[in-house]
């Protein structure tokens, strides 16, 4: 079953998963083993839309804080 997840973030947030930083966080995740490391938590700071969240959640299946200002 395949997810979907729509996320519209609005003229100033950050986080659409297109920007260089937030895309090198998501490969980093990618290449994680949660037999290796597995986190009881995380957090997101400057979350902006969430999306690094969404995808702690999904890999890990971890509860997730996520702060942003905007």
């Amino acid at each position: 079953m395949t997810k979907t997840i729509d996320i519209q973030a609005g003229p100033h947030a950050f986080g659409d998963g297109a920007h260089p930083t937030t895309r090198g966080v998501l490969e980093a995740l990618a290449m994680m083993d949660p037999a290796q490391f597995t986190p009881r938590n995380a957090c997101d700071m400057g979350a902006g839309s969430g999306i690094i969240s969404f995808a702690l959640i999904e890999k890990f299946g971890c509860e997730v804080v996520a702060v942003d200002v905007e």
